[in-house]
């Protein structure tokens, strides 16, 4: 069953608590066909440190910083709705208030 919370910290927690078994079955059927030299993933589906542990492969994170600019984004109209956006030229660099 898929979340319905539109919270997308909430759909990368869900990923990362769901994605693990699949995505080791995944590998370990690759793994029978070919060698694997190194997975290679974002930062943000931390759970494949965990699997490439289990499978004895090392890891490199790509920091592509798509995932956390998708995050930042997401949220983006609601900080320029609750007016935390002071973007004239005068108060650029004037420091705004949490509402």
């Amino acid at each position: 069953m898929l979340p319905t919370n539109r919270d997308v910290s909430f759909y990368l927690k869900y990923l990362n608590r769901s994605c693990a078994d699949p995505f080791r079955d995944c590998l370990t059927k690759l793994l029978d066909e070919e060698p694997v030299a190194c997975l290679i993933s974002d930062s943000m589906f931390y759970f494949t440190q965990t699997v490439a542990d289990d499978l004895k492969l090392p890891r490199m994170v790509l920091r592509t910083s798509s995932i956390g600019c998708t995050v930042a984004y997401s949220v983006l109209p609601w900080f320029s709705k609750e007016g935390c956006f002071n973007l004239t030229k005068q108060g650029r660099f004037n420091i705004v208030a949490e509402p």
